[in-house]
């Protein structure tokens, strides 16, 4: 048989790995066993799923800062379960998606200068799954348009700006093992483990085509190629790893079937449009192949070897790479056995140093060719494109990033945004919000049986100017919420500094303030107060201890023994706190002095402080609900200025 000698311009690509003072170190990979890539690169940051318990969280880094990773550094921890898959907004360098086992999709934006403190709050929130969601992909053209997969066999159609499914796909009777957009995103390629392929309407949901892939139960992954064609990889029924090449209009049957190698690690595709290349990695490998996919069955070029396996690979798209020194592909090499990722660049030799067009024709563009509304009325479009020395020219001029939609809110997102009411704040406390055990206390202190807590007119007055100012700071203006999304980083400490704190902090500390006054400092109007007060210094007096406190197993020991008197009421009555000391303060009167009966007077004392004590912890317990719905409010706060930011 003659040898077939491949002229691909491209048959001597190789990979070069990169020193370790150039890599990025001390990075917690996770150890997931799902079938992701872990990773996900765009050029201006690099997110990494990282290993932990109680929760996902991932790690968002400069691209550019090299070395050694402070253990410490801030991460994205909001989801509560692990996070599966990552992917960037191909149209917003600074927008991220993470799909998690808590059943949720989450949209994060990144500030421009990166994380500075840890992150818990995203910007969008997707539910719609029952199960855990495993795959997630965005739209080629179209912008805030999503595509997942879980573990529900549903795939769900998000218009992530509106939080909304479009279409919820149920076709599949298995698990989906992975899930790719065509070019111009009109149709979507699944793998499920029920061993078939499928090539789905978006908008309809309905299978156009359905056939068998591979025939191993192993997971088996798909890549929807520019020419209407499907590349795969899977098992055979022998367990050998396989790939295939498939017509996306006649799934019956592969128009190429070939044998890898006989590992048990799944493999990875990862396809490049502009060149029609596809790179190869399995899991637990060292090796990355790449084939050409231009024509009707993939033809093997060459291969990256190295003794280090992989974990996952992060692919920089084309607006990223070093176009001086001839790189067509640049990945992000998650290695397993140490905590390290490697850039690994894939180069072309070239003797020249000038540029080449033939190697670099125009790529996709940061621009997107729709819009998520345009989409969905059922127009398609192929993503923008721009050549590669426009792209160098705006990488000079420092104007290749874009702001998309989900960060500026512009008017081409065409929505109605529901806004959360605000809590409506009380200035004047009501009668009937007045704790019980505070009610009780006073009405010890007072003969009127009805009680207010007046705040002084100078807080009167500060309540109601910062309760004018809250609402009419209710709808800020567009350079108001363009500047908190810009310093998102330190929305935390600006939110502290905002009226709802301003607002609830003076009232909190009037409560305690009056707490503590009622506790320490009687009403000197009320004659029975000061009479208990004074005899319950001479009950400490006679005792000898003037700074120990009642105890309660000494009321309880006077209870038990069935000694007449106020011991045996409290052991045999139900009577509430306020009964109680109503019957203790007639003997606190000036009729009735402690020296005439001091026995009964003393275990009379001794039940009114420690009844006394029992409304303190109460009302404490009170003062920690009002710190929980200080912080409820805060909360209320921050998503009312988030929903009022997005109109």
């Amino acid at each position: 048989m003659p040898l077939k000698i491949t002229t691909n311009k491209f048959r001597h690509v190789f990979g070069q790995s990169t020193r370790k003072d150039s890599c990025f170190e001390n990075i917690h990979i996770t150890k997931n066993a799902h079938d992701s890539n872990f990773a996900a690169v765009n050029p201006k940051f690099m997110a990494v799923v990282l290993d932990g318990v109680g929760g996902g969280a991932f790690l968002v880094h400069s691209i550019n800062q090299l070395g050694r990773v402070d253990v410490n550094a801030p991460k994205i921890c909001g989801h509560t379960g692990p996070v599966n898959d990552l992917k960037w907004n191909p149209f917003d360098d600074h927008v991220i998606a993470s799909a998690s086992d808590d059943m949720t999709i989450k949209v994060w934006e990144i500030p421009e200068i990166g994380l500075c403190t840890n992150m818990t709050r995203c910007v969008f929130e997707l539910r719609g799954h029952a199960r855990k969601v495993t795959y997630i992909e965005w739209h080629p053209s179209a912008e805030n348009v999503l595509l997942s997969c879980a573990f529900d066999y549903r795939c769900i159609v998000w218009d992530v700006g509106l939080s909304q499914p479009l279409n919820v796909i149920s076709c599949h009777s298995n698990t989906v093992f992975s899930i790719s957009w065509n070019y111009n995103g009109s149709l979507f390629a699944t793998s499920c483990k029920d061993r078939k392929l499928r090539v789905i309407n978006p908008r309809s949901g309905a299978v156009l085509q359905e056939g068998f892939s591979h025939h191993g139960m192993k997971s088996c992954k798909v890549v929807f190629l520019k020419n209407n064609r499907i590349f795969s990889t899977g098992f055979s029924n022998t367990g050998s790893r396989e790939i295939a090449m498939w017509n996306a209009a006649d799934l019956s049957k592969p128009t190429y079937r070939d044998t890898v190698d006989q590992s048990c690690g799944v493999l990875l595709p990862y396809y490049d449009p502009d060149i029609n290349l596809i790179y190869i990695a399995g899991k637990g490998d060292g090796n990355i192949r790449y084939y050409d996919v231009s024509g009707t069955a993939p033809v093997f070029l060459n291969q990256y070897m190295s003794s280090d396996p992989q974990r996952g690979l992060g692919q920089m798209p084309k607006r990223g790479i070093n176009f001086s020194r001839f790189e067509v592909a640049r990945f992000y090499k998650l290695h397993t056995a140490k905590r390290l990722i490697e850039p690994l660049p894939m180069i072309v030799p070239r003797r020249t140093g000038e540029f080449c067009e033939d190697v670099y024709p125009p790529t996709l563009d940061i621009n997107p060719a729709l819009s998520s509304t345009e989409w969905s009325s059922g127009i398609d479009k192929d993503p923008v494109t721009i050549s590669v020395k426009e792209l160098i020219e705006k990488r000079r001029s420092g104007s290749v990033s874009r702001v998309g939609v989900l960060r500026t809110f512009t008017k081409s997102l065409q929505r109605t945004q529901v806004v959360r009411p605000v809590q409506k704040l009380q200035v004047e406390p009501n009668v009937k919000n007045v704790p019980s055990s505070l009610y009780n206390i006073h009405k010890l202190c007072t003969d009127t049986g009805k009680v207010m807590i007046p705040s002084s007119s100078q807080q009167k007055s500060e309540h109601t100017h910062q309760f004018s100012q809250l609402k009419s700071n209710v709808f800020p203006s567009k350079e108001y919420a363009a500047q908190e999304h810009t310093n998102s980083a330190n929305l935390r400490e600006n939110l502290h500094n905002e009226s709802a704190e301003e607002y609830m902090r003076p009232r909190h500390q009037s409560l305690h303030g009056q707490l503590s006054s009622i506790r320490l400092q009687p009403s000197s109007q009320s004659s029975k107060t000061q009479q208990l007060s004074a005899s319950v210094g001479n009950v400490r007096a006679a005792d000898g201890d003037h700074h120990a406190p009642f105890r309660r197993d000494h009321i309880m020991r006077s209870s038990k023994t069935g000694q007449s008197g106020i011991g045996q009421t409290i052991k045999d009555s139900k009577s509430t706190p306020a009964a109680v000391i109503a019957q203790v303060a007639p003997h606190a009167s000036g009729n009735n002095n402690s020296s005439q009966n001091p026995s009964l007077s003393n275990e009379q004392l001794h039940i009114a402080y420690f009844k006394q004590c029992e409304e303190l912890k109460a009302l404490r317990q009170e003062c920690k609900l009002k710190d929980k719905k200080i912080a409820a409010l805060e909360n209320e706060l921050f998503l009312f200025r988030s929903n009022a930011s997005n109109l």
